[in-house]
């Protein structure tokens, strides 16, 4: 199966990813999500993870938690960023979080739709990205690929730069008062 471990210091707030994440889009695999906090990700059997979403602080490089998702990224894994309540300076791949920013709400103007995170689903029909709706985001600082990009220029899913795996940053979180997310589950 695949697994995901859904990293969250409030299990409730991230239930919307925990729940896309076990869904499969191909009959044949099997998904699985749990949701556990950070201190219980140390002793994981990282072997059967095929995604992390992250849900609290990046941690620092000096870290224990920092260099277990740096390992399970370098063995080929993906991970994806979300933005804590209070950005620290943090980063990870060269990429972390700045100020929290409350627009009215803004559209994805743009999105890479034929790679990576954002690409097509199996049967070739576009996600629907452009329909989301975002209140709140937070900045990214460092380098980074942006793979959607909102009204006004600010990221809204990034790629840091890894030599194998996946680090991805997305800028908004699931709840209703930052995204319409949870609420357009196709693109979750």
């Amino acid at each position: 199966p695949r697994r995901t471990l859904v990293v969250s210091d409030d299990p409730a707030k991230v239930r919307p990813v925990e729940f896309a994440a076990a869904i499969s889009p191909d009959a044949a695999v099997v998904c699985e999500s749990v949701s556990i906090t950070p201190d219980k990700l140390i002793g994981q059997d990282m072997e059967s993870v095929s995604l992390i979403a992250w849900h609290v602080a990046v941690p620092g490089a000096e870290e224990p938690l920092y260099a277990v998702l740096l390992a399970f990224v370098q063995r080929g894994g993906q991970v994806i960023f979300f933005p804590p309540k209070k950005p620290t300076d943090a980063a990870f791949a060269g990429v972390g979080w700045g100020a929290w920013q409350e627009p009215q709400v803004v559209r994805v103007g743009s999105w890479v739709g034929d790679q990576d995170l954002l690409s097509r689903t199996r049967s070739g029909d576009a996600l629907p990205v452009g329909e989301l709706k975002v209140t709140r985001h937070c900045d990214l600082v460092g380098e980074y690929r942006s793979l959607a990009v909102l009204d006004g220029g600010a990221p809204l899913l990034a790629r840091a730069t890894t030599d194998r795996g996946g680090a991805f940053f997305c800028t908004t979180t699931t709840s209703p008062s930052d995204s319409s997310l949870a609420s357009a589950g196709v693109v979750l």
